[in-house]
């Protein structure tokens, strides 16, 4: 993996892939983010980034989603 790209790991309840779809679209608005993949089955989204993106910022992205469908999410990474 490239140095100037971290691994952020992120759990979230999926119960479909418009779940899925939703998060990758509000995370791919983040700057910094080089891809994301979410597994509904593992109920986890692999965040790639730069550096400098911090986990809590992804977190944040996703708090209005979250609590508008009634999903919980939560950093794996720390």
């Amino acid at each position: 993996m490239d140095p100037e790209v971290k691994e952020i790991l992120i759990a979230a309840q999926m119960s479909c892939e418009g779940c899925s779809r939703n998060i990758r679209r509000i995370i791919e608005k983040v700057d910094g983010v080089k891809s994301i993949d979410c597994n509904v089955a593992e109920q986890k989204c692999r965040v790639l980034a730069e550096n400098k993106v911090q986990p809590q910022i992804l977190l944040d992205s996703l708090k209005d989603w979250s609590e508008s469908s009634g999903k919980r999410i939560s950093l794996i990474t720390e």
